[in-house]
This record gives structure tokens, sequence and C-alpha cells, in this order.
């Protein structure tokens, strides 16, 4: 993905990644060993954040939360997929985002649910319906993979660093939004969000290192 040269200024993912890869060891030994300590601090904050709740913000976050669900995330990365590969001729890259998004959000992230098998917080606090077990959120992985993974190609096409910054800040806003809406719409606890956050770091830092090796290798 990138050369030797520039490996060394995107040092920073491998930093990424491994951070993500500590928090996220952090939080799945929290939730098999101090499940009920953690469940009374996910309520807690919970019902703090229900206390902002009204009907313009409800709008609001219902159609934010709707940027990472199946329909937003498979249109986005057809979209990124197909560009990359009909406009930019970055077949390689094309795959590499295909494959982690994939990976991530449809083998990864299910497997987790399944070996937690948390249950959702109460019908009575969803503003939205939601299915499957609660813990990682879902919304918070695909939203790092899917634009996260947005950052790190359109830092590689483009190094004009003037709008750069910009960028990538609305980006990780987006990101942020996206998984407090979950919590906001009573379908998520925190430590779900923050798992979500975590795995998808670790996901999308992981693949860099692997692409980045491959590439090294056939150069």
């Amino acid at each position: 993905m990138f050369s030797r040269k520039e490996l060394m200024k995107y040092r920073q993912i491998r930093y990424l990644t491994i951070g993500a890869g500590i928090l996220l060891a952090i939080m799945l030994m929290l939730a098999l060993f101090t499940s009920h300590r953690l469940d009374h601090t996910d309520e807690a904050f919970s019902q703090w954040v229900f206390t902002w709740r009204q009907p313009v913000l409800d709008t609001f976050f219902a159609t934010v939360t709707d940027l990472a669900g199946a329909f937003g995330i498979i249109v986005l990365s057809t979209i990124i997929v197909l560009t990359l590969v009909f406009y930019f001729h970055q077949r390689t890259l094309a795959f590499w985002y295909a494959l982690m998004m994939l990976v991530s959000n449809l083998l990864v992230n299910p497997l987790l649910k399944n070996v937690f098998q948390r249950e959702r917080p109460a019908l009575s606090v969803r503003l939205v319906e939601a299915g499957s077990y609660s813990f990682p959120s879902g919304h918070s992985l695909g939203a790092v993979t899917a634009f996260g993974g947005l950052m790190l190609i359109l830092a590689y096409l483009y190094r004009n660093k003037n709008w750069r910054t910009p960028t990538n800040i609305g980006l990780l806003l987006l990101i942020g939004l996206i998984g407090f809406s979950r919590i906001y719409l009573g379908v998520h606890y925190l430590s779900d969000v923050l798992t979500g956050f975590a795995l998808g770091a670790f996901c999308l830092g992981l693949s860099v290192e692997i692409l980045n090796r491959h590439v090294s290798n056939d150069s």
C-alpha cells in the first residue's frame, strides 16, 4: 500500500493497531470476568444519555445510525471499491478494502456476538428496532472500518495535507456520532460501542500491516 519511505510516515497505524488491541483485550476481559460491574456502569451511562432525548435529536441520531447500517455500509463499500477499480485503477487497494470489510463485519463481529450472547437493552428504551446480540456493536465496528478505511485510502491517493486534516476530523466525528447514536437510541451499551470501536480499529490496522507486508514482498 505504501512505499518503504511512506511506511515510516504511517508508523502511527502500527501504534493504533497495538493500542486498539490492548483496549479490545481489556474490554473482552471485563465482559468475561466482571460482567455485573460492567452492566452497572453501562446502565448508569445509558440513563444519563436518555436524559438528552428530544424529538429533534431522535430524528438526527436515527438518521446518523443508518449510515453504518447494513444498507449504508454496502452502498458505501460498493462505491469505494468500484471507484478504486475503474477510476483510480487501484485493484490491490480495492481488494484490500473489500476483504477487510467482509472479514471484520461478516465474520469477526458475528463470531464475537455469538460467543458473548449479551442481550440488548430493554425494548422499553429502544427508539429503533435491532436484532441479534448486543456485544460488540456492529454499527461501531462498521463505522471504524468503513470510514477509517476511507481515511487511509484518501491519504494514499491524495497527498495534499491542506484538506486532509479537516476531512479526517469530519470522518472521525462521524464515527463518534454513529457510536453514540447506538447508545442514544437504546440499542447498545457504552461497552458495546467501545468494544466495537476497538475491534474495528484493530481489524483495520492489522489488515494494513498484512497488505504492506504483501506489497513489500512482491516489490
